[in-house]
């Protein structure tokens, strides 16, 4: 089934207050618009990614510490690059009702060492919603948790690389770690997944990630398995907004569980994990892809989120 948003951005215009209801009141990220016969190859090479303005992606001065792991009195003026490092980009198609997600992270250690949970490596976290009743105004939390009441509207898409040499796994995902779900998972419509490097794959590198997904809905709850009719889709829409949040665990070391202050970096767009709260517009065709850009017109489109 497809369905289309009704929460765009001609609404938030209309309605005082509403675009301040989210996680980090005000905040509001873009998606870029590829247009047809130019959306990327999902192949972890960023070069379809080369014509996108800098302005479209967010950088480490953006993430929080979900955690509670870094010392007292830290900020963003103390993070140290030559340990860690990110850039992250979205975009969408309207043709093809995708969006497309590239992540590069440089790490100084790239950890692959877990016994057991994927979390205890470095990691990629996406977890994303277009349903906006799942995200709660900043008085009552600023977010809301994955659970089984909510299961349904919300989607978590995790990768740690590369594929464990023991434990066989690389990828995991809510709802998809229900059975029968082999449908949905990396290498099928529903998604596609793929990642390079620059330098040492186990120590200092540069790491691409790579992801398009088809903007699920929802999940019927109480389901042995699920089937793709069984699957709400939306109907992506230019100037709508969805939710997006971003978490990456950067572990370094033997002593790597993410729940120990001093291990790890556990870096999130929000002030947890696991939830879909930030607040992404789906931009329309930008100039800079072919001419030029108006630099005013992005300043009278924030404005009206302020």
């Amino acid at each position: 089934m497809k369905y289309s948003l009704l929460f765009a951005v001609v609404a938030l215009v209309g309605l005082p207050g509403v675009a301040r209801a989210h996680w980090d009141a005000g905040t509001v990220w873009f998606v870029v618009q590829f247009p047809d016969g130019a959306t990327p190859t999902i192949d972890g090479n960023h070069g379809d990614w080369d014509g996108v303005p800098s302005s479209y992606g967010i950088d480490n001065s953006v993430f929080n510490d979900a955690r509670g792991l870094i010392p007292e009195g830290w900020t963003h003026a103390d993070w140290d690059v030559t340990d860690f490092n990110m850039f992250h980009r979205i975009g969408w198609s309207d043709t093809e009702n995708k969006l497309y997600l590239a992540t590069q992270v440089f790490d100084d250690e790239h950890n692959m060492d877990r016994t057991s949970h994927w979390s205890e490596d470095d990691s990629w976290e996406v977890s994303f919603t277009m349903n906006h009743d799942a995200v709660v105004s900043v008085e009552e939390g600023g977010y809301t948790d994955i659970s089984d009441a909510t299961i349904g509207i919300n989607s978590r898409y995790n990768f740690s690389v590369p594929v464990h040499p023991t434990l066989g796994d690389y990828f995991w995902m809510r709802p998809g770690d229900l059975t029968g779900t082999e449908w949905l998972w990396p290498g099928t419509d529903w998604i596609e997944f793929n990642y390079t490097w620059d330098g040492d794959e186990f120590g200092e590198s540069t790491y691409y990630y790579e992801m398009s997904i088809k903007p699920i809905g929802s999940y019927p709850l109480g389901l042995d398995g699920y089937q793709p009719d069984d699957l709400d889709v939306w109907d992506l829409e230019e100037g709508e907004i969805v939710h997006i949040s971003l978490v990456m665990i950067d572990n370094d070391g033997s002593d790597n569980s993410y729940r120990t202050p001093g291990c790890c970096g556990y870096w999130s767009t929000l002030d947890n994990c696991c939830s879909s709260v930030n607040d992404w517009v789906l931009a329309g065709p930008d100039a800079a892809f072919t001419t030029s850009v108006e630099a005013d017109s992005w300043g009278r489109i924030k404005a009206r989120f302020q």
